[in-house]
């Protein structure tokens, strides 16, 4: 018996095909083509016919074929057909098509798709429907519809209006309607034997139709020649086979009448069982309700006994409650000592925290500001905690260092037992403060011979988030070291982790510099020793575990730079690595030693290389108590962050890297470097802002994977790991993992929002109204986003959100599709997003007719903080407000911008508390913009109808403005472009109007 399946409606994945033979009907041209071209990468159009057609029941029939916003609908049926039960559908294309019928297709596959079938009866088609008119999909199957064993409805809209029609044509041809939801319909086995056993019944009056014409034949040659006679008597026997056969069928016949009659009982003692079944189930209804009842005269004693026990509960505790209160009055008093101490104590150790910081002055006794509760991590011990995994699009790859083992080489160079350990437990604090040694927890002082610590380093990551590592490979002129660990990774699956490899190819020294100077052994390149380098990496590049984009193995070099005809090595090694089955390689080049543009060397991306290339001052003069011997550098890691987060984006591809409180006085001693102030806040900063940044960089671009880089996982001699230590604990991985779980999706979204129709992006063209909403708190979003739908006509608007989170912007794009959503770091709060919002209007040249920002502001840390949103929203979205606005734009040329009256306020009071603290950022920011601040007045909560052209100033100022956030609910850049906004608009020469 031969089966093939036919589906009418292509499914998402062709993992969801069936096995064997499968006939795919897709009205969707693109789709139909973009399926075979899968399933011709795959190797499975030997068993697959593609048909991209519209089924109707007959051929050549003309037919509209309706797309609408829900794919799943599409078909031949109009708009109103569907708004009953779908009001928010639309119309997105009208096609007109030529169908053909389903028995067309399936002619064509039989003499395409060839199968060994023998006799056509034993053929069984089980038919899919989930597009089209499912009535004249199976009107049309023709001869074809006898061989059809089942027909499933994958999707009941396929039907909506023809159900009662379509059971009624079914039944009518032995198909037996579906049990409880199920939409599938099994023809009667009854039928099938019935049908059979009349084609049984034809071949046997066929053949008695044969007989008698031979017979005929046989009485007009009687009277032949005795040739004649016996060619007769051949036709008789013949004729006696023939007769045995016929016996033969009708045994056949008997049989099956038989099996028949066996399966009409079969139905009947079923039909006689489940009877009983539903009179036992009658029965035990009956008895449930029976107890129902004497549960409830039960409860109702319980209540009248509790109701008794309540009253002489209340009567005790009323003799209780003059002492509770006595004693309450003590407590209270003895309380509010404890909580002024601990307040006291907190804001020392608050202020001892950020005394280094840009706002440190705020927090002092003059100001003492309060920080608001931040998102990111506090500087303590954080315990194990398992975490709940996610498969996120979003890549985090951690640098690994293998030399935590003995080998022969370091036996030689630093003396027996030697490991990156020994420098790692030696090292000494060189000033006060200073973190020094780092010591490990969870697997200790490991040792990477024993394989269960790389297996449990796996298990560690994944629990974290971390998708992979990318080992060190030590290669010098056809020679390894320190490659056990690596060797015994590939021969232990149990190490449950994706991988990369990163050439360390530089020259090994006893300064651990990687000049020429005390060389301990050399890289000697050359293009053979190139060659042979790869042939080498080819063992773990055939690993499933190796990390590929487009099937392409990525591989990062060290040092580009030093190796020679690097063009012509690259061209060979993407052919090598063709000839190992792979489409080519995804070359990485490390952005060490002055190394820019990975293009001008061939590579396909740059990756960060930290410390490589970050900027810090020297900061020794704030620290005390450093040794007198100490000739390095101390750093401060909240510099580079902050230099970082304004960082620009290159034009080529590039992967970002952050790393933590890098520190190599293990190695160095008295001579290392040391950047100082390292906290997880700051780290999470970095990360979040490299993984906003590698969505960036994915936008538009062609062979780009979201991948981004930690240095490292265990770097434990240079003071950068991942892995757990005394100080923090876990914290490290804590931090790491809240980040990530910021930007886990699938990347079905990350696709989507890489090619969103952004106008900006010139892929859509502007429309007259922009609104432009930071989003941060998404409860507050959807009250925004229900109050511009109500009163503003959506479609003369472009929405833009700029949100800290992938979570969110999921989020966002549930509440509304037509959302053009930009991931950025929580810094400066809404207003450097809004700034770079700007800038990228000017850089893709669009300007609106008018434009409105608004932010989901809370101000928790004010009691008034929920009425500042009310207020300017009242006042600026109404239909009130919308006439007015629409009037003024379009009537004061210079006009340019409208604030809610009751948030436009003074910039002083009497006391001065609302410049107080941020008089000397707004004369920062004047300066750098080239303007005079004039008192006067500000919108209070940033929220605003604004004319694009009167606030471009803002793009003068850049990010170096805004520095890491600690909570500060006032004194940051972002407070002082607030009070400037309206003197911006005035010194560009226009006017503010209040609403």
């Amino acid at each position: 018996m031969a089966n093939l399946t036919v589906v009418v409606g292509a499914p998402s994945m062709v993992a969801a095909l069936p096995a064997g033979q499968v006939v795919v009907v897709e009205a969707d041209i693109e789709l139909a083509r973009a399926l075979k071209r899968e399933l011709q990468e795959l190797g499975a159009l030997d068993r697959v016919l593609i048909a991209a057609e519209v089924l109707t029941a007959d051929y050549n029939q003309p037919v509209l074929w309706f797309r609408f916003n829900d794919s799943r609908l599409n078909g031949p049926w109009p708009l109103d057909h569907w708004q009953g039960k779908y009001p928010n559908l639309v119309v997105q294309q009208v096609e007109e098509r030529t169908g053909r019928s389903l028995a067309e297709v399936l002619d064509v596959w039989e003499k395409q798709m060839p199968v060994e079938l023998g006799d056509q009866q034993l053929l069984m088609i089980t038919l899919v429907l989930s597009q089209g008119d499912a009535l004249a999909t199976l009107a049309g199957c023709g001869k074809w519809l006898r061989h059809v064993n089942s027909v499933q409805f994958n999707h009941p809209a396929s039907c909506f209006s023809t159900q009662e029609t379509m059971g009624s044509w079914l039944s009518q041809r032995g198909f037996c309607p579906p049990h409880g939801k199920s939409l599938c319909w099994q023809r009667d086995p009854l039928y099938t034997l019935r049908f059979e056993l009349e084609e049984s019944r034809e071949k046997i009056m066929q053949m008695e139709e044969q007989l008698s014409y031979q017979a005929v034949h046989i009485l007009l040659a009687k009277n032949n020649s005795q040739e004649v006679t016996a060619e007769r008597d051949n036709l008789h026997i013949e004729k006696e086979i023939l007769l045995t056969e016929k016996h033969e069928l009708a045994e056949q016949v008997g049989a099956l009448s038989q099996q028949l009659d066996d399966l009409a009982h079969e139905r009947d003692t079923r039909t006689a069982e489940r009877d009983n079944l539903h009179i036992e189930k009658e029965i035990l209804l009956t008895e449930k309700q029976e107890l129902a009842e004497q549960v409830g005269a039960l409860s109702q004693q319980l209540d009248d006994l509790a109701h008794e026990r309540d009253t002489r509960t209340a009567e005790r505790d009323n003799l209780h409650i003059e002492k509770e209160i006595l004693l309450t009055e003590k407590q209270e008093l003895a309380v509010q000592q404890e909580d002024i101490k601990a307040i006291n104590s907190a804001t020392h150790n608050r202020n001892k925290k950020y005394k280094h910081h840009p706002h440190a002055h705020l927090l002092e006794e003059k100001y003492n500001l309060p920080i608001i509760t931040s998102e990111t991590h506090e500087d303590k011990f954080y315990k194990f905690a398992k975490k709940e995994t996610f498969a996120s699009a979003m890549k985090l790859i951690a640098f690994y260092l293998p030399q935590f083992h003995p080998f022969e080489e370091n036996n030689q160079w630093w003396g027996k037992g030697f490991t990156e350990w020994t420098n790692v437990g030696k090292a000494k604090p060189l000033f006060d403060g200073h973190y020094q040694p780092h010591c490990p927890i969870h697997l200790g002082y490991y040792d990477l011979r024993i394989t269960e610590n790389m297996i449990e380093q796996a298990k560690l990551a994944k629990n974290y988030g971390i998708s992979g590592f990318a080992y060190y490979v030590y290669w010098f002129n056809g020679k390894t070291i320190m490659e056990t660990p690596l060797e015994n990774m590939l021969k232990e699956p149990k190490v449950d982790i994706p991988f990369c490899i990163t050439w360390a190819n530089e020259n090994w020294t006893r300064r651990w510099d990687g000049q020429e100077e005390d060389i301990l052994i050399s890289q000697k390149h050359s293009l053979a020793d190139s060659m042979e380098f790869l042939k080498h990496m080819q063992k773990y590049f055939l690993d499933n575990r190796y990390i590929c984009h487009e099937n392409k193995p990525i591989i990062i070099i060290y040092r580009a730079d030093i190796i020679p005809d690097i063009s012509l090595t690259i061209k060979h090694w993407r052919e090598m690595a063709v000839e190992m089955g792979f489409a080519g390689l995804y070359l990485v080049a490390a952005q060490t030693f002055g190394i820019k543009d990975p293009t001008d060397l061939g590579f396909d991306a740059a990756v960060e290389f930290p410390p490589h290339d970050v900027h810090s001052k020297d900061v020794q003069e704030i620290h005390t108590g450093i040794n007198n011997e100490f000739t390095g550098c101390i750093y401060d890691y909240r510099e580079i962050v902050s230099n970082k987060l304004n960082d620009s984006d290159p034009a080529y591809n590039q992967h970002y890297t952050c790393m933590f409180g890098w520190d190599n006085v293990a190695r160095k001693e008295k001579q290392g470097n040391i950047f100082s102030m390292f906290s997880l806040g700051s780290y999470q900063n970095w990360l979040h802002n490299n993984l906003s940044k590698t969505i960036k960089m994915a936008t538009n671009k062609i062979n780009y994977p979201l991948i981004s880089f930690v240095n490292a996982w265990n770097e434990w001699a240079e003071g950068t790991h991942l892995e757990p230590d005394q100080a923090f604990g876990y914290g490290y991985l804590e931090s790491t993992h809240a980040i990530l779980k910021k930007f886990n999706g699938p990347t079905s979204f990350y696709k989507l929002l890489t090619e969103q129709l952004d106008p900006r992006q010139g892929n859509r063209k502007p429309r007259r109204i922009c609104i432009i909403i930071h989003c941060y708190y998404i409860d507050v979003f959807e009250k925004i986003y229900r109050a511009i739908t109500l009163h503003i006509n959506m479609n003369e608007v472009d929405l833009y959100v700029t949100t800290d989170s992938i979570e969110k912007a999921m989020q966002i794009k549930a509440i509304t599709n037509e959302s053009i959503i930009t991931i950025a770091p929580n810094h400066g709060r809404d207003i450097l997003p809004f700034i770079n919002f700007l800038r990228s209007l000017k850089i893709a040249e669009i300007e609106y007719q008018i434009s409105l920002k608004l932010h989901t502001k809370k101000s928790e840390y004010r009691s008034d903080g929920h009425i500042l949103l009310e207020k300017n929203l009242n006042n600026l979205v109404s239909n009130t407000a919308m006439k007015i606005v629409e009037q003024n734009f379009q009537e004061n040329p210079k006009l340019g911008l409208i604030v809610s009256d009751v948030c436009f306020i003074e910039h002083k009071t009497n006391d001065g508390e609302r410049m107080i603290f941020n008089e000397h950022l707004i004369k920062e920011i004047c300066d750098k913009i080239g303007m005079e601040f004039k008192e006067s007045k500000f919108p209070v909560g940033s929220m605003f109808w604004y004319r694009q052209s009167a606030l471009m100033r803002l793009i003068d100022i850049d990010s170096s403005h805004f520095h890491p956030e600690i909570g500060l609910p006032d004194g940051t850049a972002a407070h002082a472009i607030e009070r400037l906004f309206s003197e911006i608009v005035k010194f560009e020469g226009y006017d503010t109007l209040e609403i």
